[in-house]
C-alpha cells in the first residue's frame, strides 16, 4: 500500500520559487502575514479580509494542479492526504481527477479562514469506507490550523489527516492532543491508524507527546528527511509533513518529492497491512 501526503502550497503554480511563494501567501492573507511566519512572537497576525475579490482572483489567475495529478498518478498512491486545497477554488476539478485515478472515498474537513476560500484538509482512498466526524481547536489567523479529516475504511485501516498551527505553542499542542484522541477513538472502533499531514513541527516534539506516544505508531522517514520551504538553502528547510502508521508495519520504500509546491511531498510503501495489498 502506498500513502501519500503533500501540502499544494493553495494550489498556485510554481510555489517551490521563493518570490511566487511569498506573493501567494500575500495574496491570500496580506503581506504583515509574512512577518509572522519569520518573526514568531507575531505568528497568528496579519489575517485579511473575510471577502476578498483580489484574493479570490488572484487564486483562480494562479492556480495550477496538473503536477499534483501526475505526482499522484505516477507514485499509484493508494492513500492520499493533501493540505492547503481551497474547495471553493479546486473541488470539481480534484475530486473529478481523482476518481478518475481510481479513488472511490473522499472527504475533506475545513479550516475556519476566509467564507470565500477556506483552506482545507482532503483524505482521498481507493478502498470503499466513509468520513467519520473528526474536529481539533483552529482560528481564523494565519498559521493557526488549516483542517482535519478523518476516513474509516473497509479494510480495518482509518486515515486522519490535518494541518497544524505552527509547531511549539499551546494552540498546536492541543491540536495534537484531539488528533491522537480521534486516532484512540478509532482504534478502540478496531481500527489501524495513518496520521498524516502537515504537522508544523519536526518529528522529535511530535513523538515525545505521551498521548503520540500511546498510540503505537512510528514515522516512515526516521532520517526526518527536510520538507519545507524547498526555495530556501537545505539548512533553513525542516521536517514538517509526516505520516505515522502502526509499528507492526514496515516500511518498504520511501520518497520525497518536488511537484512545484514549497514543500515536498511524502509517498512511503508499506507492508504488513491489513486488506489492502502492500
Amino acid at each position: 500500500m502506498r500513502i501519500l501526503t503533500a501540502n499544494i502550497a493553495l494550489g498556485l503554480a510554481n510555489s517551490d520559487r521563493l518570490m511566487n511563494n511569498l506573493r501567494g501567501i500575500a495574496a491570500y492573507h496580506t503581506w504583515f502575514a509574512l512577518i509572522g511566519i519569520i518573526f514568531s512572537p507575531l505568528r497568528g497576525s496579519g489575517e485579511g479580509p473575510a471577502h476578498s475579490e483580489r484574493r479570490t482572483d488572484y487564486l483562480h489567475k494562479h492556480r495550477d494542479l496538473e503536477p499534483l495529478f501526475r505526482m499522484i498518478q505516477d507514485t499509484g498512491a493508494d492513500i492520499v492526504v493533501l493540505n492547503e486545497v481551497i474547495p471553493e477554488i479546486h473541488e470539481p476539478e480534484l475530486e473529478s481527477r481523482l476518481r478518475s485515478m481510481g479513488f472511490k472515498t473522499i472527504t475533506s474537513g475545513q479550516g475556519t479562514k476566509y467564507p470565500d476560500a477556506h483552506i482545507s484538509t482532503y483524505i482521498a482512498a481507493k478502498e470503499t469506507g466513509k468520513a467519520i466526524p473528526a474536529h481539533m481547536p483552529q482560528l481564523a489567523r494565519p498559521g493557526c490550523g488549516s483542517g482535519v479529516a478523518c476516513l474509516r475504511l473497509d479494510n480495518g485501516i482509518s486515515v486522519i489527516g490535518a494541518h497544524t498551527a505552527f509547531g511549539g505553542s499551546e494552540l498546536w499542542t492541543r491540536q495534537i492532543e484531539a488528533l491522537a484522541a480521534l486516532a484512540k477513538a478509532e482504534q478502540e472502533h478496531g481500527q489501524q491508524i495513518i496520521l498524516a499531514g502537515d504537522w508544523n513541527e519536526t518529528q522529535g516534539p511530535i513523538l515525545s507527546l505521551p498521548d503520540i506516544q500511546k498510540l503505537g505508531v512510528i514515522p516512515v522517514d526516521p532520517d526526518e528527511t527536510p520538507t519545507c520551504p524547498i526555495s530556501l538553502p537545505r539548512f533553513l528547510q525542516r521536517q514538517l509533513d509526516h505520516i505515522l502508521v502502526p509499528e507492526a508495519w514496515r516500511v518498504v520504500d520511501l520518497d520525497t518529492i518536488a511537484f512545484g509546491s514549497d514543500h515536498l511531498a511524502v509517498c512511503a510503501e508499506v507492508a504488513g497491512t491489513s486488506g489492502l495489498n502492500p
